[in-house]
């Protein structure tokens, strides 16, 4: 089994980011005192969100009680050292494997490191920082050990919505997007063919009183009647008036 070991945390958010990590990764954390908070702090369970209540968690009053208690494998981070962490072996999971992280300002204590020197590892970075931040270190650190692993006990698909919901959203987003291009055509045409304005315009464009010979209030009534007749709530035949010299004759279409 995998355990995350924090020696006298400072920073609460960095303690909820990783008890989060822990959850999620079947992980164990362990909190080594003295702490600078408390374990009911608003920011660190802030940060924790609600998953800390299924979190594996132990609190040691010292580095001595949480060695005699926990025997297996322990690997200390710290920037002083001179092994890369991913040149470790992590693979055996039947083994205990504790990785220790230190306050987030004084880094583990020396004398811990001092006795456990060949088990020192570090995290490669440039050289423009001195350290990363905490719950990144564990977050990366821990993924190392579980790929070495092969991910024991963790699912490599969506579990909570399905596998398949990226597709299953994707379906649903064209859908909606023709949807959607229908409706804009379908009140595009509609707008058009019920837009009195723009028949009206078509009667200075075209010329059309002087082409035809009739009033301007005479195309206008006929354009009125075609607009009406178009509309799918109406049922009446269609009458329009075509004026020829002194009558005026109508012209009738059956719907």
């Amino acid at each position: 089994m995998n355990h995350i070991v924090l020696v006298h945390p400072a920073i609460p958010q960095n303690t909820g980011n990783i008890m989060r990590t822990c959850v999620a990764t079947n992980t164990s954390l362990h909190i080594i005192k003295p702490m600078s908070f408390e374990l009911d702090d608003k920011k660190m369970k802030r940060a924790g969100l609600d998953y800390i209540k299924d979190l594996d968690l132990h609190v040691y009053e010292s580095y001595e009680e949480f060695k005699a208690k926990n025997p297996g494998e322990y690997h200390f981070f710290t920037r002083y050292s001179k092994l890369c962490y991913t040149d470790q072996d992590y693979s055996d999971s039947s083994k205990e494997h504790y990785l220790f992280f230190g306050h987030e300002h004084d880094g583990i204590p020396k004398e811990i490191l001092k006795e456990n020197l060949d088990r020192c590892v570090r995290i490669p970075m440039s050289d423009k920082v001195r350290s990363l931040n905490l719950s990144n270190c564990a977050a990366l650190t821990i993924y190392e050990v579980l790929r070495q692993q092969d991910y024991p006990n963790l699912s490599k698909v969506e579990v909570q919505k399905g596998e398949e919901f990226y597709m299953t959203y994707s379906k649903k987003d064209i859908l909606t997007s023709i949807s959607f291009m229908l409706f804009i055509i379908s009140f595009s045409v509609v707008f058009v063919v019920f837009f009195k304005p723009l028949y009206y315009f078509d009667i200075h464009h075209l010329k059309l009183v002087e082409n035809t010979h009739y009033t301007y209030q005479q195309i206008k009534e006929n354009y009125q009647i075609l607009i009406h007749y178009q509309s799918i709530f109406i049922k009446e035949n269609l009458f329009l008036k075509i004026l020829s010299c002194q009558k005026v004759d109508v012209f009738i279409l059956k719907k």
